[in-house]
């Protein structure tokens, strides 16, 4: 407000308006739990948006603990490649017009190419994908809603159909590549639109037909503003948001014992299913069943051709 005299006039009552930032503090973050209470603890009943700057934050489990919380909410599901492009554009265009709808339509106008631009490293042959949008809450519990479906299905039809779902869960698309010694905890990031469209493909099965409809029309309800980058050898042609996938194996794996140096981290299943995108889709059943390996999936990919 004091950048720009004039534009906020001090009104009978103390001015709410303005911009809040989160950064990082000595290598400290929040986990999507302890965000929960920070933003339920501000004493505001509701942010106007939430713009997460940060890496894989488009995913469904931290949209679901947020979305409450927000009107509007920024979010990529990939590694978010900018140098503060996107915030600065975006803040300038609430300055100018007070409407996050529309300072997102003029953030995406004037940074993309800079921003998309991010992605390549031609010097070094190596390309990556990315994406970032703007997200309407009250259009987010239908997502949910067909999260759910999907879970219900997969869990009714793998004891029948194993071949076809695994076929499917390892050719889903991974939006991080995994680590040099495969671990596919690592980051288990996965398109969750992509999936229900294999499922349905590789299965042939009309429920899985009309759950990814149905998936797929509530994202194209939800997301106000939309850019992708498709840059790498492997690549989706609209990228959504992303979901946890793993084999029940490294879901219920004891890491506390097995590899006590990594702490704080907690086995798998102890945290995911505090989640309320768990308690509202059963999404940690599914992970808890699961059998098929995640080690070679098309993931972001890097060090190919640009297409």
């Amino acid at each position: 407000m004091l950048d720009v005299p004039g534009k906020y006039e001090v009104q009978q009552a103390r001015a709410t308006r303005g911009v809040m930032t989160d950064e990082w503090v000595d290598g400290e973050w929040m986990d999507m739990y302890q965000m929960h209470d920070a933003m339920q603890a501000a004493g505001i009943k509701k942010f106007n948006t939430l713009m997460f700057h940060n890496c894989y934050m488009g995913n469904m489990e931290t949209l679901t603990q947020a979305y409450n919380f927000a009107d509007y909410i920024f979010a990529s599901a990939h590694a978010l490649s900018s140098n503060g492009e996107l915030m600065t554009e975006f803040v300038r265009g609430l300055v100018e017009t007070g409407d996050p709808v529309k300072a997102g339509g003029l953030m995406f106008e004037r940074c993309t190419p800079v921003w998309q631009n991010s992605y390549a490293d031609e010097a070094n042959n190596d390309y990556a994908n990315g994406d970032y949008k703007l997200i309407r809450t009250d259009k987010f519990e239908p997502i949910i809603d067909a999260a759910k479906q999907l879970c219900d299905r997969l869990l009714a039809l793998y004891p029948t159909q194993k071949e076809a779902i695994d076929r499917a869960t390892k050719s889903v698309y991974r939006v991080d590549p995994i680590d040099e010694f495969k671990n596919e905890f690592v980051n288990p990031f996965f398109d969750i639109a992509n999936y229900a469209q294999l499922l349905a493909k590789d299965t042939d099965d009309a429920e899985f037909k009309a759950i990814s409809a149905t998936l797929d029309n509530a994202f194209k309800e939800a997301f106000i503003h939309y850019r992708d980058v498709n840059k790498s050898k492997e690549h989706l042609d609209h990228y959504t948001l992303s979901v946890c996938l793993l084999r029940q194996y490294f879901y219920t794996l004891d890491y506390k014992t097995i590899a006590p140096q990594l702490k704080p981290l907690n086995n798998f299943n102890e945290g995911y299913e505090k989640c309320d995108f768990h308690k509202l889709t059963g999404w940690g059943n599914w992970l808890n069943t699961n059998q098929q390996a995640l080690d070679s999936n098309p993931q972001k990919g890097g060090g190919g051709k640009l297409e």
